[in-house]
């Protein structure tokens, strides 16, 4: 096998593979050694233990030092090193582990937390369930146009929190599962410097570190979301007088709010509001199911200062009220008031 090849790592000669065999094989043999495997058809953590240092011997171009590197893998294996069950790949499924109602929103927070150039790949791909996505060949991904190391890694990532909490599904109530895959998901793939759930007492300051841990740094994608929305203490912004004030044309405005709306789609960063929409939800519903916008920010504000910051932000709220999870609420604004409408 050529350096050109080198890169492509294992694949097996037919569709059985394990994602959990995948993953192993993938980081930790070599070029040779996975060329073995393929040749010996080798497709699951079982069969990979049960190679005898013979049989790989009789692979063209697998000398002792090649066979050494795949029994030393299996050792491993059977050590515990890895932290293998042997009844995983036999057990462990989405369809298992999530009940029906859940497998959709664990597919969409499993994908939706990939970049564009990952998830247009997994699209590419024809993935469509939880399922799927762990069984994605990794491998075949160098193959995709644009696809390199940086959406590998973000995949591999992804899908090994997967692949973790459906092994450990069994020790975790049905009913906290999907909450339990967003919880994961959210710490491995963003960040765990920020809380998981916005806090319902402060939730000026929550938004501002929401719309932050989006943005990740990039101050013009923050500041442009944070002026259009109404959060920057100011009354929402022309696209025109953003685009001034950034330093950035208005049509670059309007790009940046378009593709921050678009990673905010992620279930995992929506489901941070359910504290905050539970508490307007009460809210409203005490005054009959409607109330002015502006009476819900002063009612919920944690002080003065951030009530005249939050007076500006109908844009905001009209925004999070558009959302599957405020829609979910029975949220929905109607000129400057907020309505709660009964499932």
């Amino acid at each position: 096998m050529n350096d050109q090849n080198a890169h492509k790592g294992y694949k097996s000669n037919n569709d059985g593979s394990s994602p959990v065999f995948d993953l192993l094989v993938d980081d930790v043999l070599s070029v040779r050694a996975k060329h073995a495997l393929q040749k010996l058809d080798v497709n699951s953590v079982n069969s990979l233990m049960d190679l005898t240092q013979k049989q790989l011997l009789s692979v063209r171009h697998c000398g002792k030092k090649t066979a050494g590197e795949i029994l030393k893998l299996a050792k491993d294996i059977k050590s515990g090193k890895y932290g293998y069950d042997p009844k995983f790949e036999r057990r462990v499924s989405c369809d298992k582990c999530f009940p029906p109602k859940s497998r959709d929103k664990a597919y969409d927070a499993v994908v939706g937390g990939l970049g564009c150039r990952a998830s247009s790949l997994v699209e590419r791909l024809g993935v469509e369930t939880v399922d799927d996505f762990i069984y994605i060949r990794l491998l075949d991904m160098p193959e995709h146009r644009g696809i390199g190391r940086v959406t590998i890694d973000e995949i591999q990532l992804v899908r090994s929190v997967v692949v973790n909490m459906l092994k450990e599904c069994d020790q975790i109530p049905e009913d906290d599962r999907f909450y339990e895959l967003c919880r994961r998901l959210f710490a491995q793939t963003v960040t765990s410097k920020q809380s998981w759930m916005l806090d319902p007492e402060t939730p000026y300051k929550s938004f501002l570190e929401w719309v932050a841990t989006i943005a990740d740094g990039r101050k013009k994608f923050e500041k442009s979301f944070l002026m259009r929305m109404g959060l920057s203490g100011e009354p929402a912004t022309t696209l025109e007088k953003a685009g001034q004030r950034l330093g950035i044309t208005r049509e670059r405005v309007r790009q940046l709010n378009n593709e921050f709306k678009f990673q905010a789609k992620w279930i995992v960063y929506q489901l941070r509001f359910k504290p905050i929409l539970d508490r307007i939800g009460e809210l409203v519903e005490s005054e009959g199911g409607r109330m002015e916008i502006d009476e819900v920010f002063r009612e919920i504000a944690e002080s003065s200062d951030a009530y005249r910051k939050l007076s500006h932000a109908t844009p905001f709220m009209r925004y999070i009220a558009s959302l599957p999870v405020g829609r979910e609420h029975g949220l929905k604004v109607d000129g400057r008031e907020l309505v709660l409408e009964k499932a």
